[in-house]
């Protein structure tokens, strides 16, 4: 060994040393290098579960929140139900239980005692005491109203697990009882499972208190536990956040965020193993660990070696055998590498000319060495292609000259079997003459032909698809890596009439439209460097010198090793189709209402792609404002209709069913209007969901069902009211659908026991005279479809069984669009008997005749003297007996003598035994009565027993009860249903006259405007100043009605002609058009009338409504206070 200072002495050694120790500080920076790495991708990777879980905590919470305001609403309506409308409960619970679906487990409502006083799943057979519930205790004598989430709990009834949200019950300021539903944990589980968290993951929702309500995993372990507190449920706590702890229960460790609902007092937490998260990281980190230690090894390896060599210092002429050896040995080593790798290596003396091949290089061009010897260059010569022989020389002459460091050529070679094998030839000048002249230059061969041949195959596939290309009429291009476009097919150049070389590059800009430029370009670069595909619109120059709309398709290349190479871009005239829906764009402007488009992307972002112009005159609300923000509509939404809205939109969402609602709004000036919203959903490629519906006003549509209810209501009081009793029966299945209070008295039972039923149900089986009562009433529905009502008398039966007569007046009435049977029925079972008694026994007849309290007169049917009256005729008459005895009928009843003498022959035959008639009284007062008058014999004698029935008062509700149904309740005009019927009659006896006449179409101009600024009350009293005017413009022939809110018809019987028909409709406009002076009011509008005759525009009514509609549109289009005839369309 030498001494360490001989050792540091020579230079050689001091450059070991620094060599030695710039290896162990290369070490001690690739550890710190891999330390580092290591913390900043752990670092990373727990931001990225921070980020991930954070926006599933706030996913996961604003689907509990949504489905929690929908449970609240519910709350609030049953609450409302049971308070005001105990009978609809049942009806609303079940709507909610369909609305609520998955989430839904019960619905209870707990009296103020404690004990469970309803549940939709049932009452138990003993009482249920829910008294020790802390949602009871809870709300128990509190007049603050509130909604409450109660911990997990078991059901008493329904022996589930679930969580109760309650709302305390109020009647006249006092505390009643509670409303709770019950909703399932699991409707939160199945949403936190499909969120794909892994094996260990955990999302659930835990109580401000600590109690698990919900989670993921182990639901039955979980659900109702206490957790210790966490930080998220310490005062003050942000509403959101993440933390790392390691689970009480499973012990697995988790990086959880939290999102928390401070107004329910919950919170939703999403934590996934950090064991499975950073699997893959740890995998990662391990082989740089491995790989780290592989390269200290070396290194230390390398650096002993180092230090080895400096302190084993052997005798030099050792040293140099050793290096000779070591050198042989390594020459050997490379021969063996090269004859086993199969590389073709030569060797040539430039001077002399000598090579040296070796095996492989003889090899590549199907020889073996000894079938090419003699070698040497001209070899060479005879083998290479001639074309590629100049190229070598060239190549070699630069190298010679040292113009070039390395020689590099590719050169096809004439095989043994005579075709040419492709080789790459690399060599370099190994030796130098003193002169600087080249002495030995060595290199290798490398069979290169299937390279080649790939790339014939690629060059000739390339010109097939540029051939297609061209052939094609779609516009194609191409882009490089640097976006620079490096081809166009013939198509474009067409297009364009440009050439290759003035579109390459950035060229194709030029032909852009200036105002799409930017934009053009913006969103091709944005897609580029994101290696995405795109589609834009945009307009491009045409070699006419006319802008064109295009539909431009990019996507990226990917080499089959995955590497981008660039873009492919096709390209269609799309001029036409934009020009169709720009015009579509225009019709949906045009259309009543607002037209739109709102998207709601994967990440729940939502806003409006398209709104027509018809928001600003709806909401108020600017197109670009609407577009802009989404919420400036939603605003507008009044507040009681807004939780509606929300939950069944959202629920529209969820299921991706089309969906309408109707909703108030209070416009941006104030203006409050009711809104009908029709929306349809597509689920797009991208997983957003686009709702494309139309909003329309219906504010008028509202206003007029309310009037048609406040008329019903009237009808309503009318029906019920009335002393006579009433049925309406449904002509397809004669179930009876209504009965007025009066029918329940005469049947002895409730509304309730008798809807449903159909008259053969309230009769006996057999009438009196053994007639089936089925065959009976068969008989009444045939005589009444041929005269369209009937008057009968027939056994009935009570709902006690008891029977009874009745006498019935059937006829076909107008409900709306609906046509129903009204049925008038009255208890004549006195009458009839009174009747039989007179048949059987005339002295008891008589006493039944003196005593009766009925209106009873005995007639002689020929002369028509009144025989007989009995004292409640003589004191409904007001005649004393001898006044009224002895005189002809003809004193009390108004008819014409010779009719009336043929109605008492009616009666003798028995042809008819029921009729109306108008009696006088003796003071001069009309009465409607109706006469039941049938044949007796007294003495021998035939005379006429009459029973007279005062129904002055069921006529006159009669007659209101057509009237409300046949006008409008506003005017008193006729409305649609009468004007309906008019119609058709008129047309009917136009065509048999064979005359003309002329339907007039009207619409106001300008009411609204009076509505909205104004209000309704003046809005009604212009309504009937109008009505007022166009009645002095019309004959009283003619119909006059309302059809809606500003619309009217005219309908002119027997007119002359076109002139006469216009001539009315002008004096009609110009009526309008004078101003009307109301309320304090000076207001202006005007009208526009729409005219179509008969039998010149149509032949029946819908042709001739649909025709004088038409002209009346004309007219608006015309710009309104216009007449306008209907002219046919040009064929």
């Amino acid at each position: 060994m030498i001494s360490v200072k001989k050792f540091l002495a020579t230079g050689l050694q001091r450059c070991t040393a620094l060599a030695v120790l710039t290896l162990l500080a290369l070490l001690a920076l690739l550890w710190s290098a891999v330390a580092w790495n290591h913390q900043d991708a752990e670092r990373q990777e727990l931001d990225d579960i921070r980020r991930e879980t954070a926006t599933l905590a706030r996913l996961f919470a604003n689907d509990a929140d949504s489905t929690f305001r929908s449970v609240d609403h519910a709350l609030l309506e049953l609450r409302s139900a049971w308070v005001n409308r105990p009978a609809d409960l049942g009806h609303e619970v079940k709507g909610y239980t369909e609305f609520l679906d998955e989430a839904f487990l019960q619905i209870a409502v707990i009296g103020a005692d404690g004990n469970l006083a309803y549940s939709n799943l049932g009452m138990p057979n003993e009482p249920t005491f829910l008294g020790e519930r802390e949602y009871f205790k809870m709300h128990q004598g509190t007049l603050q109203d509130k909604l409450f989430v109660s911990r997990p709990l078991k059901g008493k009834v329904s022996g589930k697990w679930s969580i109760q949200l309650s709302r305390p019950i109020f009647r006249n300021a006092q505390w009643v009882g509670v409303v709770v539903i019950s909703v399932d944990p699991n409707y939160f589980v199945k949403f936190y499972q499909n969120a794909g968290m892994g094996k260990d993951g955990a999302a659930g929702m835990v109580r401000d208190t600590g109690e698990v309500m919900a989670h993921s995993s182990g639901q039955d372990v979980y659900v109702g536990k206490v957790i210790e507190a966490s930080l998220f449920t310490s005062p003050g706590a942000p509403q959101q956040g993440s933390f790392r702890r390691k689970s009480q229960v499973d012990g697995v460790e988790r990086l959880s965020s939290y999102y928390r609902l401070p107004q329910y007092g919950l919170t939703v937490l999403v934590g996934p193993s950090l064991v499975e998260h950073l699997a893959p990281l740890r995998s990662q980190q391990r082989q740089t660990l491995l790989a780290a230690g592989l390269i200290t090894v070396l290194v230390l390896l390398v650096a002993w070696l180092l230090l080895r060599a400096m302190v084993r210092k052997e005798a030099a002429h050792q040293a140099l055998v050793v290096a000779e050896a070591a050198a042989r040995d390594s020459s050997q080593r490379l021969n063996e590498v090269i004859r086993g790798a199969h590389i073709a290596t030569w060797e040539w003396q430039v001077q002399t000319g000598a090579t040296v091949f070796n095996a492989r290089w003889a090899e590549i061009v199907g020889y073996t060495l000894a079938e090419l010897a003699p070698i040497s260059i001209e070899t060479w010569n005879k083998l290479v292609h001639p074309d590629d022989a100049k190229l070598s020389g060239d190549l070699l002459a630069r190298c010679f000259s040292r113009e070039l460091d390395t020689y590099a050529c590719e050169a096809r070679m004439r095989h043994k079997e005579g075709h040419w094998v492709w080789v790459s030839d690399r060599a370099r000048v190994v030796e130098w003459a003193a002169d600087g002249k080249p002495l030995r230059m060595a290199g290798t061969h490398q069979d290169i032909t299937e390279r080649k041949n790939a790339e014939e195959r690629l060059k000739e596939s390339e010109e097939r698809f540029r051939s297609i290309a061209n052939a094609t009429p779609v516009m194609i291009w191409l882009a490089g890596t640097d976006t620079l476009c490096y081809w166009f097919n013939a198509g474009w150049l067409a297009f364009t009439g440009r050439t290759q070389e003035q579109e390459m590059g950035n060229g194709w800009l030029e032909g852009v439209h200036p105002d799409d430029l930017a934009r053009c370009a913006a969103f091709y670069l944005r897609h580029f460097e994101q290696r995405l595909p795109f589609q834009m619109e945009y307009r491009l120059r045409h070699h006419s010198g006319q802008y064109r709309w295009i539909h431009d398709s990019g996507v990226p290349r990917f080499d089959a090793q995955g590497v981008f190479v660039g873009y492919i871009g096709s390209c269609v005239d799309a001029h036409e189709v934009r020009t169709i829906k720009d015009q579509l764009a225009a019709m949906a402007d045009a259309v009543p209402g607002v037209v739109y488009q709102f998207i709601i992307h994967p990440d729940r972002r939502a806003q409006f792609s398209y709104l027509s112009q018809g928001i600003e005159a709806l909401y108020g609300v600017s197109v670009e404002a609407g577009l802009r923000d989404h919420n400036a509509l939603t605003h507008c939404i009044a507040p009681q209709d807004r939780v509606s809205y929300s939950a069944w939109a959202g629920r529209a969402s969820q299921r991706l069913t089309p969906w309408q609602h109707e909703f108030r709004i209070i416009a941006s000036d104030g203006t409050p209007k009711w809104v009908h919203d029709q929306a349809t959903p597509q689920l797009q490629s991208d997983g957003s969901v686009l709702w494309s519906g139309i909003l329309t006003d219906i504010t008028e549509r509202k206003q007029v069902q309310e009037k048609l209810k406040e008329s019903e209501q009237r009808f309503r009081m009318l029906f019920d009211n009335s002393p006579d009793a009433y049925l309406i029966v449904q002509m397809d299945n004669a179930v009876i659908t209504d009965c007025n209070h009066a029918t329940e008295v005469m049947l002895r039972g409730e509304r309730a026991q008798i809807l449903g039923k159909t008259p053969y149900q309230l009769s006996p089986l057999h009438q009196p005279d053994g007639r089936p009562t089925a065959d009976a009433f068969a008989a009444v529905i045939h005589r009444l479809l041929q005269k369209g009502s009937h008057r009968f008398e027939c056994l009935h039966q009570r709902l006690d069984g008891s029977d009874f007569w009745v006498d019935v007046c059937v006829s076909v009435a107008k409900m709306g669009l609906q046509q129903v049977l009204l049925v008038n029925w009255r208890d004549v079972t006195e009458r009839k008997q009174i009747h039989q008694a007179l048949q059987s026994i005339e002295t008891r007849s008589r006493h039944m005749f003196e005593k009766n309290t009925s209106v009873m007169l005995l007639i002689e049917p020929v002369s028509g003297e009144i025989m007989a009256a009995n004292p409640s005729a003589l004191a409904y008459y007001g005649y004393a007996a001898e006044r009224l005895v002895g005189a002809p009928v003809g004193l009390l009843n108004t008819m014409a003598a010779e009719a009336l003498a043929q109605e008492r022959q009616l009666a003798l035959s028995e042809a008819r035994n029921y009729f109306n008639f108008q009696h006088r009284l003796a003071s001069g007062e009309l009465r409607d009565v109706e006469v039941y008058s049938t044949p007796i014999e007294q003495g021998g004698k035939a005379l006429l027993f009459s029973i007279v029935h005062d129904i002055t008062a069921r006529k006159q509700v009669e007659e209101k009860i057509l009237h409300m149904a046949q006008h409008d309740a506003l005017t008193g005009l006729a409305n649609r249903a009468l004007f309906t019927d008019r119609l058709q009659r008129d047309l009917a006896s136009a065509r048999r006259d064979q005359t003309s006449l002329a339907l007039m179409f009207i619409d106001l101009d300008k009411f609204k405007p009076v509505n909205d600024e104004h209000g309704h009350a003046v809005g009604d009293l212009l309504l009937q100043a109008v009505t007022q005017r166009m009645q002095a413009c019309v004959r009283d022939s003619d119909t006059l009605a309302r059809i809606g809110g500003d619309e009217f018809v005219v309908l002119l019987r027997d007119v002359a002609g076109e002139s006469e028909a216009l001539a009315v409709a002008e004096k009609i406009r110009a009526s309008l058009a004078q101003p009307f002076e109301l309320a304090g009011h000076s207001l202006n509008i005007s009208c526009c009338v729409g005219v179509a005759l008969y039998p010149q525009h149509g032949l029946d009514d819908l042709a001739l409504s649909k025709h004088a509609d038409h002209a009346m549109y004309q007219a608006k289009e015309r710009g309104r206070n216009q007449v306008v005839l209907y002219h046919a369309p040009p064929v």
